[in-house]
């Protein structure tokens, strides 16, 4: 048998001739993306030039070592690149066997992708039909219906019809089983707690669960042990799944509730339909969420994050200006409890936990996920700005009055937190509903930087929030004040080098400032500055002492101002210069008195009419004076005047002489210095001080008051003495010593300068350089008592010296009390001229040089016959008689006022030649 099937076989195999012969197709060509290997090498050869090129242009400069690195570099870049090629044409050596192994891994890629493409077309029309079982169409039918309106083929499929009913069966049938389903729920099968809202009508029993569901219950017998049928079912709340175009499903819910009514009766088909409606209403809310996330261009797209887990829909709102999503909302079925079945609620998160102790608002027969969010977004909004205002009412820079909270439980959008800046900007604080980020209302560069600033963080807590708005009031009141004071001439120097650890040491113990200003008038010295801390706590103004030690600047010294006011406008500043001028003024006058060790108190004067409280320094006369001030009265007040237009300080200091100052007439003083001041009936007396703010006074305080001090004694010696005064100021007094001729005489004082002028041609110029130093040691009395005494001598001196011929005399002086002339032509004659006090009267001994006395001899008469005694001057020492001349044995004793009348005729008797002058003058 196997041998005649093999044979059958082999008669049905073809002939060989007549084989058909399949050829594979060819393989398809890959040209795609290839390149001519010259290509890549030609480029290579231009790049390498032109690089060459620039090689030979950068090594003309540099060190020989630069160079050869450069060349190095270069070499072996281009080695590199070189060695690329050299690869690829090894590898093109062999280009007839790539490109079909290239076509080859290229087929078997589509083959690929061919065959995955047809297997997954393939389940797709398997799984397409699983819905196509349904009967064909009838076409004829469907034509007539369309085009007659009906159809005259009868509706029959088969079965007998059954009899019909009248109505009044109908009636009496459905009142009957309205009776027997009232006697079983009444009598025998009592519905459960939550079913106890029921109606019993149209044959039908409808228990109604509020905002859940509503089921219509019918029975089959009228046996009360026999089974309820579940006839229908209702959701009470909206929108709802549409269970309509979904027959299947709906069937198959009643036919699960027929089966639970068989097996639990009343409460399974409650807990069925509850935990049905639930599960529909969460499914509702995520359907909502994940149509308000996917919509393009809608208001939440990427602003919320919906998830399902099991039956909780999350959803995490603010999720664009927080990474981390922090904050969001669970909707879920919350536990029974004694009193509550299970139930639809809300759990809100925020900021990682939750919230128990605030109720979520969820509306269960009108569910909108949009709404839900809108109302815990709301609630939100009010416990941040709600936190924001408590925090910021406890700082200090923010009183009650400049914080105004809004809040809209309904709307966030107009939940809006005002706050006042500055006394001319205001802040509007809001939060954006949707994507939770901050909006600062009426926006300048500040502001808007802040709310970048803001917005930019992705956890930033109401701490920090407060510390930002403290900041932007702290910036915004500093633009304001260094715009004001800018437009005031005030300069802000560029002091950011000064040491930290000075700023914290002494400003940051009570006040802690956040920001710091500095201001500098022009016209203050260089080492003050004003500067304002800003901090928590509030404004506060300083002035600062600085001290520059190597390239830094160093705080020696502040001092606390007290501000009239913070609203900083531009009258607030001027008082605070003001302040600020005498503040600094105040320290640096008391340093230099503490310096110096003189005594003194500093008082608080009341506020005058611009309210300013200023303070005054109280020196104490006898400290401050180096000299007796017996003359003066106990203290002095140094004040704060006002400011010059120019920015300088005007200190008024005021005090008085115990004693009238009758002495100074007004007359006296109408060329005075403008800058002092005397009343002289009371002795007060008060000085004027210009200078910049930061220079102390009290050099010329001391200076003008030993001015002041000199000028009264002066002028009360000059009046002692029965003299007058041409021209009375403080630092010069030019009065009268002789009247006939008129001579005066100036007196310049100025602190320790002291000095005796005497005009042009003045006698007395001779002796001026005696005259000062007894003016410095003896005081203008003695001066006094030297002009008068010295007067006529020094008009002869003056007469004599002029008159004769050059070469006869020569004068000496050396002393306001001794002069020596000297006669080279009469047997070098010596004539000493010097005043003594004889019986109580102060007169001038003329001392005949020439007249030897031995030794031992001096108080021995003089023999007349004695040639060594012989003198031409003897006539008159010895036979003169003229009163006031008095010849003694070696000279004359004679009166001040006759002394130039002698000395002429001392210098006739030596030098006849002037005698002919004086004969000359008395002829002509």
């Amino acid at each position: 048998m196997n041998g005649t099937s093999e044979g059958k076989q082999k008669d049905r195999r073809p002939a060989k001739d007549d084989e058909a012969v399949v050829k594979a197709p060819p393989l398809p060509h890959i040209t795609l993306g290839y390149h001519p290997l010259r290509l890549l090498v030609q480029r290579l050869k231009q790049d390498t030039f032109n690089r060459l090129g620039e090689l030979i242009d950068e090594i003309q400069e540099g060190t020989e070592k630069d160079r050869k690195l450069k060349i190095i570099n270069f070499m072996m870049e281009r080695r590199q690149q070189w060695t690329k090629v050299l690869v690829l044409v090894m590898y093109a050596k062999k280009a007839q066997d790539l490109p079909g192994l290239i076509d080859l891994s290229s087929y078997f890629w589509h083959f690929k992708l061919t065959t995955d493409r047809f297997l997954s077309e393939m389940f797709r029309i398997r799984s397409d039909f699983v819905t196509a079982k349904v009967p064909n169409a009838d076409l004829k039918t469907a034509l007539e219906v369309l085009s007659k309106g009906s159809s005259s083929v009868p509706k029959t499929y088969g079965f007998l019809p059954p009899p019909p009913l009248s109505a009044a069966e109908i009636l009496r049938t459905v009142r009957k089983i309205n009776t027997l389903l009232a006697f079983r729920f009444s009598l025998h099968e009592i519905p459960p707690v939550h079913f106890r809202s029921y109606k019993i009508r149209s044959g039908k029993a409808t228990f109604t669960v509020e905002n859940e569901f509503e089921v219509d219950l019918s029975i089959g017998q009228e046996d009360h042990t026999s089974q309820l049928y579940l006839v229908d079912f209702r959701f009470l709340f909206t929108p709802t799944m549409d269970l309509e175009p979904l027959q299947r499903f709906r069937s198959a819910i009643i036919n699960q509730g027929n089966t639970i009514l068989l097996n639990k009766q009343l409460p399974g088909i409650y807990d069925f339909l509850h935990n049905l409606a639930l599960t529909n209403k969460i499914s509702v809310l995520a359907g909502q969420a994940g149509l308000l996330q996917e919509i393009t261009g809608g208001r939440w797209a990427e602003a919320i994050n919906c998830t399902m887990f099991k039956r909780t829909l999350r959803i995490n709102y603010w999720i664009m200006s927080r990474a981390d999503s922090k904050s969001w909302i669970d909707v879920g079925v919350l536990a029974p409890t004694e009193k509550l079945p299970s139930r639809l609620g809300v759990r809100w998160f925020r900021e990682n936990k939750e919230v128990t102790d605030v109720e979520v608002p969820l509306d269960v027969a009108n569910l909108s996920t949009e709404r839900l969010l809108k109302s815990v977004i709301a609630l939100h909004t009010r416990h941040i700005l709600t936190n924001l205002h408590q925090s910021l009412s406890s700082l200090a820079i923010f009183p009650p009055h400049t914080l105004k909270l809004k809040i809209d439980e309904l709307d966030s959008s107009n939940s809006v937190l005002s706050i006042q800046l500055t006394a001319t900007r205001e802040l509007s604080i809001a939060i954006e509903p949707i994507t939770g980020k901050f909006v600062l209302k009426k926006p300048s560069t500040i502001i808007s930087n802040a709310e970048a600033s803001i917005n930019s963080s992705s956890s930033i807590s109401i701490y920090n929030l407060r510390d930002m708005i403290g900041n932007l009031r702290h910036r915004t009141l500093r633009e304001e004040i260094v715009d004001r004071a800018s437009k005031l001439d005030w300069e802000c120097p560029p002091l950011r080098i000064i040491k930290p650890d000075d700023v914290k040491k002494w400003f940051g113990q009570d006040h802690k400032p956040r920001y710091i200003i500095y201001l500098r008038r022009k016209n203050w010295y260089k080492n003050w500055i004003l500067a304002i801390t800003m901090g928590d706590n509030g404004e506060q103004a300083w002035i600062v002492d600085l001290r520059e030690v190597g390239g830094s600047h160093e705080i020696a010294n502040v001092k606390i101002i007290a501000l009239k006011t913070e609203k900083f406008g531009f009258s607030s500043l001027s008082h605070l210069e003001m302040v600020a001028s005498a503040t600094i003024s105040n320290y640096v006058n008391c340093k230099e008195l503490d310096d110096r060790n003189i005594q003194y108190t500093l008082k608080q004067s009341k506020g005058g009419e611009s309210g300013i409280r200023r303070a005054h320094i109280c020196i104490r006369t006898a400290s401050i004076m180096r000299t007796d001030a017996s003359w003066a009265r106990d203290s002095l007040t140094l004040n704060y005047s006002n400011l010059t237009s120019n920015g300088e300080i005007r200190l008024v200091v005021q005090g008085g002489a115990k004693e009238p100052m009758t002495q100074l007439k007004m007359e006296d003083m109408s060329s005075s210095d403008s800058d002092i001041f005397f009343h002289p009936p009371s002795g007060s007396f008060g000085m004027n001080f210009v200078t910049k703010v930061g220079v102390g006074v009290i050099d010329q305080v001391i200076q003008r008051l030993q001015s002041i001090e000199r000028l009264i004694s002066f002028v009360s010696v000059i009046r002692q003495k029965n003299l007058s005064c041409q021209h009375v100021e403080l630092g010069k007094i030019v009065f009268v010593y002789t009247t006939s001729p008129i001579r005066s005489a100036t007196i310049q004082f100025s602190g320790e300068q002291l000095e005796l002028i005497f005009p042009e041609g003045s006698p007395h110029v001779r002796v001026s350089t005696f005259l000062n130093d007894l003016l410095k040691k003896g005081g203008l009395t003695q001066v006094i008592s030297q002009l008068k005494l010295t007067t006529s001598l020094l008009v002869a001196l003056d007469e004599i010296e002029k008159k004769s011929p050059e070469g006869i005399v020569n004068i000496t002086t050396r002393g306001l009390e001794w002069y020596r002339l000297y006669y080279p032509n009469t047997r070098n004659h010596i004539i000493d001229i010097r005043a003594f006090r004889r019986r109580s009267e102060l007169v001038w001994f003329i001392k005949d040089g020439n007249i030897v006395r031995p030794q031992g001899q001096q108080d021995q008469p003089i023999n007349p016959h004695d040639p060594a005694a012989y003198s031409p001057l003897r006539p008159f020492y010895v036979d003169d008689s003229t009163p006031g001349i008095e010849g003694l044995r070696s000279g004359s004793a004679v009166k001040a006022e006759m002394i130039g009348e002698a000395l002429n005729r001392v210098h006739v008797i030596l030098c006849p030649e002037y005698a002919q002058v004086l004969a000359a003058k008395s002829g002509g």
